[in-house]
């Protein structure tokens, strides 16, 4: 019988479960003999693979000296590790990576759009910072937030990088040339990473008219495991994996890169932003 593949929640808790073990110093040998589990259990777990009991979990736990708040996050999560589709509080693990952060670095491709933000992955620190605080956050929050998105921007200078995709409409381009202040940088930037082999952009004009819809979305598709949609909002995330619902968002996204620019008209288009800005700004 085929091994049924691992849920987002299992997924997440064998990625913390890896993380917090390495973070202790331990081999995945030395907690099997500790805990008189098989390495291979051991393993399983980490890869979400096998069916995560709750008391494996908390002794794993207590092995590794987890402490409460981080403690109670992973056996509430374990809990519904076996249910499909999720919703996460976002930072939830702000003292490790979390959970949308362990996904992108796991993905081998990455689609991302973005109907009024620069994606993330290609936004300057910057501009980071003005979209942070204009969303009225505490100034620890905004820093926080930001070095976490400087982290998560890594991936695409790994050994093997993502393909990443990033699908923009021009309207939120126009929000950027409203920043005066990082405008010219934060275009600039966009172009510049668009120049690597592993990046596509794709702007969506404002001339092709209303595109199918205005709400942003991420697919990451896996190497061996199932593809995952990220809704993201201000202080939630949702992990849709339902089989039938991840088709929709295909397809949704064939439409939307059928209205958009190719990537080299892209390129042009966001250059000659950035030196339009340049020349406001002189």
């Amino acid at each position: 019988m085929a091994e049924p593949t691992p849920t987002v929640r299992a997924r997440q808790v064998g990625a913390e479960l890896r993380r917090l073990r390495e973070a202790a110093g331990y081999t995945a040998a030395q907690v099997a003999g500790y805990l008189d589990m098989s390495p291979s259990k051991v393993s399983r777990l980490e890869n979400g693979r096998r069916g995560i009991q709750v008391e494996d979990v908390a002794a794993l736990l207590t092995l590794y000296r987890v402490n409460r708040p981080t403690r109670s996050d992973l056996l509430n999560l374990c809990r519904g590790s076996g249910e499909r589709g999720w919703w996460q509080r976002s930072y939830r693990f702000v003292d490790g990576m979390s959970s949308y952060a362990q996904f992108e670095s796991e993905a081998t491709r990455i689609t991302n759009f973005q109907p009024l933000l620069v994606p993330g992955l290609l936004q300057t620190p910057d501009y980071m910072r003005l979209v942070f605080e204009n969303g009225h956050l505490p100034k620890e929050d905004v820093e926080q937030r930001i070095a976490h998105r400087l982290a998560r921007k890594s991936v695409m200078s790994k050994v093997q990088p993502p393909q990443f995709t990033a699908l923009i409409d021009e309207a939120g381009l126009r929000r950027v040339m409203r920043m005066p202040t990082v405008a010219v940088e934060q275009l600039r930037y966009i172009v510049l990473m668009a120049q690597r082999p592993t990046v596509t952009l794709r702007v969506a004009p404002l001339a092709a008219g209303h595109l199918p819809t205005s709400s942003p979305f991420v697919i990451m598709d896996f190497a061996e495991n199932p593809s995952i949609i990220v809704l993201e909002a201000p202080t939630t995330a949702v992990y849709i994996e339902d089989r039938q619902e991840v088709p929709v968002y295909r397809k949704l996204l064939h439409t939307m890169l059928r209205l958009c620019l190719s990537h080299d008209e892209s390129v042009r288009f966001v250059a000659s932003m950035a030196d339009e800005a340049e020349e406001a700004g002189s």
